[in-house]
C-alpha cells in the first residue's frame, strides 16, 4: 500500500509540473507577442510624428514662399499650362510690367516674360531650380507624391515633387503645392431672378457672370441656379450637390475665388470712380488732363473729361414706353 501511494505522490508532482510548464510558455508567448505589438505600435507612432512634422513643415514652406513671392501687389501668378498645356498645375509668379506707352514695341512682352519670372510654388529637390521659367519641363522625371485627388488615377491626380529629409533616425520627405484660383471657373454662381423696372435691370449689368459648368462633360448633370449648390465647399463635397458627381482638383473649376482690385504695376488699390462719376462737375485738378501722365500727348490717351461725361451718360437716358432714348445735352 505504501508503495502505491508513493507512485500516485509521483505521477501528481509529474502532472503538475508539465501544467506550470505550459502556463508558463504561455505566459512568455503572450508577453513576447504584447512586446512585439508595442514595439510596433511605437515605431508607427515614431513614423506618423515624423510624417506630421514634415507635413507641418511642408505648409509652413509653402506659406513662407507665398509670403515671400507674391506678398507685394506687383506680383502676377499663372498656371504653368499657359505655357504648355501638357505641363502639370504649377503656379508661377513673375513680376508685373508697367509699361511706358513712349517706349512700348512690339514682342517686348514676350520677350521680357522670361525675365520678369520669380519662381514656381512647388517644391523641388533642388533649391535653385524653382526660380527658372523651364523647371516644370523637367517634372516628369522627378519622384512625385500624390497631394490630391485618386492614386493610380491620373485624370484626378495632383503631384509635387519630393524632397527627401535625412535624419539619425527615420528618413522621411515632404512635397507642397500651391494651387491658383484666380484661372479657374467658379461653379457655385446663380443668376437672380429676372428683375423689372430699369433701375433694377440697370443693377444686373454690374452681375458678374455665371461659369456653365454644365457644359463640361464630367459635371453635365450639374444643377443651374439651384440652392444646392450654396452646399459646394470644395470640390470633393460635389456629391453632396448631385451624387455621382466628381472633378478633379485641377478640372478648371473651383467652389470659392476671391480677389482684390489692386494696381499690380503701381501697388495698391485701384481707384474707385464711383464718387468720380456722382460728381457734376468735373473737379479742377483733372479737368484738360489725360488720364495716363506718361505720355500725355497721345492720341490714344483718353481725357478726363470724356470718362467722366461717359460715367454719367446713364443720367441722360430717358424711356419713352418701353423705348429707351438718350436725350442730348447742349
Amino acid at each position: 500500500m505504501a508503495g502505491m501511494s508513493a507512485s500516485r505522490d509521483r505521477g501528481f508532482a509529474l502532472v503538475a509540473t508539465l501544467s506550470l510548464m505550459i502556463l508558463l510558455v504561455v505566459v512568455a508567448v503572450g508577453l513576447l507577442t504584447l512586446s512585439t505589438t508595442t514595439l510596433r505600435s511605437t515605431s508607427r507612432g515614431e513614423a506618423l510624428a515624423t510624417a506630421r512634422a514634415n507635413a507641418r513643415m511642408a505648409l509652413m514652406l509653402a506659406i513662407g514662399e507665398l509670403q515671400k513671392f507674391t506678398g507685394t501687389d506687383q506680383n502676377i501668378t499663372a498656371s504653368a499650362r499657359l505655357l504648355d498645356s501638357e505641363a502639370p498645375p504649377w503656379t508661377g509668379v513673375w513680376n508685373a510690367a508697367d509699361w511706358d506707352t513712349k517706349s512700348l514695341q512690339s514682342g517686348d512682352y514676350r520677350s521680357s516674360k522670361a525675365e520678369r519670372f520669380r519662381s514656381w510654388l512647388v517644391s523641388h529637390p533642388d533649391p535653385g531650380a524653382a526660380a527658372n521659367q523651364a523647371a516644370w519641363a523637367s517634372a516628369a522625371g522627378m519622384r512625385t507624391v500624390v497631394l490630391s485627388g485618386k492614386p493610380g488615377v491620373p485624370s484626378t491626380e495632383m503631384r509635387a515633387p519630393l524632397v527627401a529629409v535625412t535624419g539619425d533616425t527615420l528618413p522621411g520627405g515632404y512635397s507642397w503645392l500651391v494651387v491658383d484660383k484666380n484661372q479657374k471657373a467658379r461653379m457655385n454662381t446663380r443668376r437672380r431672378k429676372e428683375a423689372n423696372g430699369l433701375s433694377a435691370r440697370w443693377s444686373h449689368v454690374g452681375d458678374p457672370g455665371r461659369s456653365a459648368t454644365e457644359v463640361i462633360p464630367a459635371l453635365d448633370r450639374f444643377p443651374v441656379n439651384d440652392a444646392l449648390t450654396d452646399r459646394l465647399i470644395t470640390n470633393g463635397t460635389l456629391p453632396l450637390v448631385k451624387s455621382g458627381l466628381e472633378c478633379s482638383p485641377d478640372g478648371g473649376v473651383t467652389s470659392y475665388s476671391n480677389s482684390l482690385l489692386v494696381n499690380v504695376a503701381k501697388g495698391g488699390f485701384r481707384k474707385d470712380l464711383s464718387l468720380l462719376s456722382e460728381q457734376s462737375v468735373l473737379p479742377s485738378s483733372l479737368a484738360g488732363s489725360r488720364i495716363y501722365q506718361s505720355d500725355p500727348s497721345a492720341a490714344s490717351n483718353p481725357a478726363w473729361s470724356y470718362l467722366h461725361s461717359w460715367l454719367r451718360s446713364w443720367r441722360t437716358v430717358a424711356m419713352d414706353g418701353a423705348t429707351p432714348r438718350v436725350q442730348l445735352v447742349s
